[in-house]
């Protein structure tokens, strides 16, 4: 991605997107700018403490953080009934 502004429109009306590998949150934050308020992000990361860096920087209620083996979680959540 050239530069480092995030996009200024949505590019994902609404649904679901699942970020493998939070990290420290900056490809969270890009994921976030580039969605509108119907659209539930869930990332997962397996490495404490990075996630709970990107929760302090990163204070948006739409997003479920997830701290699990991306594999594993992915295996478990297309068996779930509710997803």
């Amino acid at each position: 991605m050239a530069g480092s502004s995030p996009p200024s429109r949505p590019a994902k009306p609404g649904g679901a997107i699942l970020e493998l590998g939070t990290g420290t949150g900056l490809g969270t934050a890009f994921l976030l700018a580039g969605m509108n308020a119907a659209v539930t992000p869930v990332t997962v990361e397996l490495s404490l403490p990075l996630p709970d860096i990107a929760r302090e920087e990163i204070a948006d209620p739409r997003v479920e953080w997830v701290i699990a083996d991306g594999g594993d979680w992915l295996t478990a959540a297309v068996t779930r009934e509710d997803r």
